[in-house]
């Protein structure tokens, strides 16, 4: 089952929303989400969304619990598996 976060749209507006504040970690978030952009060519087409998706939720953890904890369990176990599984890969 998939979620707005597997989307890079979704997971830049979660990221845009939380990570701002923490001023170069913004920065780095973006910088690596470029990068992801970049580089997705590489990977099988269909796992490409879902790679650009991890590069924007990768820094979340830097976030204050409390800007987050609105999220579903559901939404965050599905969006720490596709990390894992993004790292993995």
């Amino acid at each position: 089952m998939s979620s707005a976060l597997d989307t890079p749209q979704g997971a830049a507006e979660l990221a845009e929303s939380l990570l701002p504040p923490l001023g170069n970690r913004w920065l780095h978030t973006q910088a690596v989400a470029a990068r992801a952009r970049e580089v997705s060519a590489v990977v099988p087409e269909e796992e490409r969304d879902l790679l650009v998706a991890a590069a924007w939720l990768h820094d979340l953890g830097y976030a204050p619990l409390r800007v987050y904890a609105h999220l579903m369990p559901t939404s965050q176990e599905r969006t720490r598996r596709a990390i894992d599984d993004a790292i993995r890969s």
